[in-house]
């Protein structure tokens, strides 16, 4: 290897998956499925709700974050409330959590860890 230390390899194929995992994330929210039963019923109560209700629950038959249904709850009054708009937070913490765990196994372990977590992490079946 002419000039290419082992690190850099590691960190280069690291590089690759990395973008190869966000590139499938985006592709899955971009080319999202169609809402379930349940994903339908959140987003009718998310719009039919006020901050107040949201925060004491009053969503019945809902086991949504806090946070989530706060971050809807905005993305809805700013006019972004679709299938898009829902499924964009899933997307987000999936691409932070991707590049978090890289970063945590860099500090744990190394460069070569860091690529076998990112190998399993970003190329799973359902992110």
């Amino acid at each position: 290897m002419s000039g290419l230390s082992l690190r850099s390899v590691y960190f280069y194929l690291s590089c690759a998956l990395l973008t190869c995992g966000v590139a499938v994330r985006l592709y899955l929210w971009y080319y999202h499925k169609d809402f379930w039963l349940d994903e339908a019923l959140l987003a009718v109560g998310i719009s039919q709700s006020n901050f107040s209700s949201l925060l004491v629950g009053a969503i019945t038959d809902q086991s949504a974050p806090l946070l989530f249904l706060i971050l809807a709850k905005f993305l809805q009054l700013w006019g972004f409330f679709d299938e898009h708009s829902l499924y964009i937070l899933p997307t987000l913490c999936g691409t932070l959590t991707l590049l978090l765990t890289y970063k945590t196994a860099i500090l744990i372990k190394g460069d070569r860890f860091a690529f076998l977590v990112v190998a399993i992490f970003s190329l799973r079946a359902y992110p």
